[in-house]
């Protein structure tokens, strides 16, 4: 029971991870003209 709450984290952390990357990639050259 623990190891698939463990498992569903993961996939939930590392879909978040995606997306938050995903969105930092798009936003970068937004920052680079900023500065």
């Amino acid at each position: 029971m623990n190891t698939v709450l463990l498992t569903a984290s993961i996939g939930a952390y590392c879909s978040n991870q995606a997306a938050f990357e995903q969105g930092l990639l798009s936003s970068e050259p937004l920052q680079d003209i900023d500065f």
